[in-house]
């Protein structure tokens, strides 16, 4: 059973271990890393796929007893954007493309051997800010990923049935 944490510590360091630049979660206060690198936000944690779960149930046995287990499987969705940053439009640029081709190409299948499947992968967007007098030099994209989430309630049985 995984949780929303767990695929979310999955991708990132999918990521982290795939590209030459080092990544950080985007809107902290420690200080700024050295240029260039690269900054994410899940921007939507657990947002609702269409369609209905999938129920399952059966007996199961733990600890010599038996159990009615009950599984609830449901696809969601969450959304990661993605920033390169540096004080060159060139370099951003560069980062942003390899992370980008990293996405969309071998990313897919490292994804996929851990049950997160890439949705959509969106256009590189300039993203650039004003920082006092100079412009800090941003691009991103963002990426939709499927994940599924499996909820199991285990229901004591009832064994003998008394009527009065």
């Amino acid at each position: 059973m995984s949780t929303v944490d767990s695929y979310q510590e999955d991708i990132i360091n999918i990521i982290a271990d795939n590209i030459s630049h080092p990544i950080v979660l985007r809107d902290q206060t420690n200080p700024k890393m050295d240029y260039p690198f690269i900054a994410y936000k899940f921007i939507t944690k657990l947002g609702n796929e269409p369609g209905q779960p999938i129920l399952d149930s059966s007996i199961v046995t733990e600890e010599g007893e038996d159990w009615f287990k009950y599984t609830h499987k449901k696809h969601y969705n969450m959304i990661l954007s993605l920033t390169s940053y540096s004080n060159s439009e060139i370099e951003s640029n560069n980062v942003i493309e390899e992370l980008y081709d990293f996405m969309t190409f071998t990313g897919l299948t490292l994804f996929k051997n851990k049950n997160i499947i890439i949705k959509n992968i969106g256009d590189i967007t300039e993203r650039d800010t004003l920082i006092i007098d100079d412009y800090e030099r941003r691009f991103g994209f963002d990426v939709e990923f499927r994940i599924t989430k499996e909820l199991i309630k285990l229901i004591e049985t009832i064994e003998d049935v008394e009527y009065t």
